[in-house]
């Protein structure tokens, strides 16, 4: 894959573009629908947002923005992700968390135990 700074559109592929320090840190991950659809509704979001913003937005390659396309201040994360969960009456959990829930989410999809441990990260099945 090659590197740089590049426009992707979205498929159903996890795609990063760095440097990775060993080859299984640059793998292509699998995405599941339930992901893909979201990014897809971010995506709308965000060229809602670039189009308000004019001259005044940011491109900085990230894929999760503020609305001027600027990267997301990891408090305002925190807090949006804590105001996510109260909106969908779930348990607020950390963010760290939401990992492991994330392969608990992966296992019920039936999604194969190595594409789970790429896509969240880890060395064995969760």
């Amino acid at each position: 894959m090659p590197r740089g700074n590049s426009r992707v559109g979205i498929a159903p592929v996890l795609v990063r573009d760095r440097t990775a320090s060993t080859t299984s840190s640059d793998a292509v991950l699998p995405l599941p629908d339930i992901c893909l659809v979201a990014l897809m509704d971010r995506q709308a979001l965000e060229s809602s947002w670039r189009t308000q913003a004019a001259e005044a937005w940011q491109n900085c390659g990230l894929v999760l923005t503020t609305q001027y396309g600027m990267p997301i201040d990891p408090r305002n994360f925190h807090r949006m992700f804590k105001a996510r969960a109260k909106k969908a009456g779930v348990p607020e959990i950390s963010v760290h968390s939401a990992r492991r829930t994330c392969a608990s989410l992966l296992v019920a999809l039936n999604v194969h135990p190595g594409s789970r441990c790429r896509s969240c990260a880890t060395a064995r099945s969760q």
